[in-house]
């Protein structure tokens, strides 16, 4: 087998209702559109797996940021407290990003910039 996944955030649910995913309720049925959707994805991409066999489905869930992307600041109300930062290397792709996180996580902590250019994961850009 191998294993295809799809990264979305449905923000209405099935019913048509806005509803915020927990643990409890998530969605956990992969149902026959989300796999039609998948094949048509594939079909421009690697069209043999597009015809394969279903084998399984599973969920995953992990934390989003409303933009998707990472959030990495010190806390703007602890501005005086250089100590408290936030860190949400999240949204589906943030272990692939480990190294590089922990890198600017230490920096930070350590000496209060980093080399890296994160202002694109900072508080600021949330707020604009």
């Amino acid at each position: 087998g191998c294993k295809v996944a799809m990264h979305f955030v449905r923000e209405i649910g099935m019913e048509g209702i806005q509803h915020e995913c927990t643990p409890s309720t998530i969605e956990r049925i992969v149902v026959d559109d989300e796999v039609c959707e998948m094949r048509d994805v594939l079909k421009t991409r690697i069209p043999t797996l597009a015809t394969g066999s279903f084998l399984r489905s599973e969920t995953c869930m992990y934390t989003c940021t409303k933009d998707e992307h990472f959030w990495i600041d010190f806390h703007p109300k602890f501005l005086n407290h250089k100590q408290v930062i936030i860190a949400s290397p999240c949204s589906g792709h943030g272990f692939k990003m480990a190294p590089a996180i922990g890198e600017i996580l230490s920096d930070l902590v350590l000496s209060g910039s980093t080399s890296h250019n994160i202002s694109f994961f900072s508080t600021e850009s949330r707020l604009s």
